[in-house]
């Protein structure tokens, strides 16, 4: 993902999920579809938008407070914050990787090659950072044998609720049930985002001085960086299931297993080496993890 706009390095230390950071105040203005109405706040205060209630989105916006205290932060999402991290790792949330913490082990791990990752990814928050960082918030981490790193009560209610408690105390505002549709830059040099709240008729339009896209896999995330002056690389899966053509396998759905051997013969692909993985069944298939 490259830029054409500055302050485009995610500075608050967010996780390397799909996150672009775009600098560019605070006037938001709301428009319903049938009046318009002006929210006017007169504040010297800086105003950041994290698009995504995720744990990428949510990490950056207590980051972001942390390092500027005086920064407002309003993070936007569709659904309910941190509702993946709930059920990720089988229900006690895959944390980070503990065999890669040096983020130069870690880039040679990528998928397309550390040739693709820019300089700025060295000064990103890697797994050593945010296992300290859940450390001195409280959470107490393990790491498996095969790298993964659980919280130690195997519950990912234990990341959650930390993540929540951190964002409120440091005054985090988190809005759900919205959608990011729209973005642009003011003459101003400002960003104004539009955004639609999905129960009820109403367009809200929001000047903010900094933008962060944390949005994962979604198409539009994808479009409003676009907009916002990014061109992007088309995006490859890292993680995926196998839908297997086995009706008895149904009976299976919702078994985690730790520790399966799995092959996968693919075309054109020479040395398929067999990979000791945990596995979960699904009504639909098999979902992998490595």
């Amino acid at each position: 993902m490259t830029s054409a706009t500055p302050w485009t390095l995610l500075r608050y230390g967010a996780s390397l999920a799909a996150t672009a950071r775009l600098s560019a105040p605070t006037r938001p203005l709301c428009f319903s579809s049938s009046h318009a109405t002006i929210k006017s706040q007169q504040t010297s205060e800086q105003l950041l938008v994290v698009i995504g209630a995720g744990p990428a989105g949510v990490y950056a916006a207590i980051r972001a407070k942390e390092v500027d205290p005086h920064l407002r932060v309003l993070v936007i999402d569709k659904g309910r914050p941190l509702s993946k991290v709930k059920i990720s790792g089988g229900g006690r949330c895959n944390v980070t990787n503990g065999h890669h913490v040096e983020k130069t082990r870690l880039a040679e791990n990528y998928p397309r090659g550390n040739r693709e990752l820019r300089g700025s990814f060295f000064n990103f928050h890697g797994p050593q950072d945010t296992i300290c960082w859940f450390s001195d918030h409280g959470v107490e981490l393990k790491t498996e044998e095969d790298g993964r790193v659980f919280p130690v009560s195997n519950s990912s209610a234990t990341i959650v609720d930390c993540l929540l408690h951190e964002a409120k105390k440091n005054g985090v505002t988190l809005q759900t049930g919205k959608v990011v549709s729209d973005a642009s830059i003011s003459d101003k040099g400002k960003y104004i985002l539009k955004i639609e709240k999905r129960t009820i008729d109403l367009v809200e339009f929001v000047e903010a001085d900094h933008v962060l896209i944390a949005t994962g896999s979604s198409q539009q995330g994808y479009k409003i960086a676009v907009k916002l002056g990014h061109s992007i690389v088309d995006p490859m899966p890292s993680l995926f299931t196998f839908k297997i053509d086995d009706a008895k396998l149904a009976t299976l759905s919702g078994v985690t297993f730790p520790k399966v051997k799995a092959k996968m013969k693919l075309e054109k692909v020479r040395g398929n080496a067999p990979e000791l993985t945990q596995a979960c069944w699904t009504h639909v298939g098999d979902t992998l993890g490595s």
